[in-house]
């Protein structure tokens, strides 16, 4: 169905993150997958809407406790024109629609665990066509491709996703579509540039990326997160001797103490954890977006989770936080039953998730 004719080649920044291991390198192999294409595209313009510039996902590795950092270091965006140019280019007609896509999510990577190895590409973009009137909002294009072939090409999956955009970007827009945009505010009428990039810088115009003070306390909502407000300031943590859970009180004016349910997290001698599952993640800022901390360089890591050591760990028996033992894997949108290793908050919903 397709033929796969020239190839292009992205260096990837390979990144390990403990101490005991040298970084290492890998080049990943992007096809230009060669096939028909609708003359209907004039030009397509790129615009990241992403939390982090370079990061993509995470690589197994052949030692313990290590994971392989994939980044792109000339940067998601100028490699996805580069990329798109080389891919589409050829197809280009001036008479068509001049095509914005604005990426939401970008990831790949690959998870082995007992289960086996799991890979798999998350793209998410808007679609706009940019008109006489302005970049008006046209379709939404969001996809996670997943395979348990351990000898599958990430490349090429993710030339596929962005095949797939491509084909989105010709096609009529659906009626759900159609509806979805009628009720949203940025579908109704066209944007300018300034003021479509205005509402994206919008998104990520958080305190809690702002501030570098945290203040103590437990979040009870992600709300409450974002707004770097906690609305209990005395709490203390205890661990469950048999299932190995935290647990949050909350230290009331009368010196009782009471259990706190359904906590989103806590800051602590400016520490930040996301609470999720009865165990504590220690998270921080990466670019506009939070990820936990296990997975960014330990050269430069913020958060070391002094407090996690001292008082959580102690009581599990164990004092590394980093290690495989306090992996986070999240269930896919596409099939809930196939659950992958998780490296950041998403900032919409403010769980521990992929994108």
């Amino acid at each position: 169905m397709k033929k796969t004719i020239t190839t292009l080649f992205f260096l990837l920044a390979i990144a390990g993150f403990v101490t005991a291991q040298d970084n290492s390198s890998v080049d990943l192999e992007i096809p230009v997958l060669q096939r028909d294409l609708s003359p209907s595209i004039a030009s397509i313009e790129i615009m990241s809407n992403l939390g982090d510039s370079t990061f993509m996902g995470i690589l197994p590795s052949e030692y313990p406790n290590v994971r392989t950092n994939v980044i792109i270091s000339k940067g998601v965006q100028r490699w996805l024109q580069e990329y798109v140019g080389q891919a589409f280019s050829s197809s280009f007609d001036t008479s068509g629609k001049k095509a914005l896509w604005v990426f939401n999510a970008l990831r790949v990577g690959k998870d082995s665990s007992n289960a086996g190895i799991t890979s798999f590409v998350k793209l998410s973009a808007d679609i706009y066509n940019n008109t006489l009137s302005g970049y008006q909002l046209e379709n939404l294009f969001d996809t996670t491709l997943v395979s348990t072939d351990p000898n599958i090409d990430l490349g090429e999956e993710l030339a596929i996703a962005i095949n797939t955009l491509y084909d989105k970007s010709v096609a009529n827009t659906s009626s759900a579509i159609k509806q979805q945009l009628q009720f949203s505010q940025i579908g109704n009428k066209p944007l300018t540039k300034s003021s479509l990039i205005q509402s994206l810088q919008a998104e990520t115009n958080l305190k809690i990326l702002s501030d570098s003070i945290y203040q103590t306390g437990v979040f009870k909502s992600f709300q409450e997160f974002i707004d770097n407000a906690p609305s209990i300031t005395n709490f203390y943590t205890l661990v469950d001797s048999n299932s190995n859970q935290v647990q949050l009180y909350e230290l009331t004016a009368d010196s009782s103490s009471q259990l706190i349910a359904n906590a989103w997290g806590i800051s602590i001698n400016n520490e930040l954890y996301r609470y999720q599952d009865g165990q504590l993640y220690a998270i921080e800022k990466d670019g506009s977006s939070f990820t936990l901390s296990k997975y960014l360089d330990y050269r430069t890591r913020k958060n070391q989770a002094f407090f996690w050591r001292r008082y959580i760990g102690k009581r599990q028996g164990d004092d590394n936080p980093f290690n495989d033992a306090h992996v986070y894997r999240t269930a896919l949108n596409i099939n809930p039953s196939i659950k992958v290793e998780a490296t950041q908050l998403n900032m919409a919903t403010g769980t521990i998730s992929i994108d």
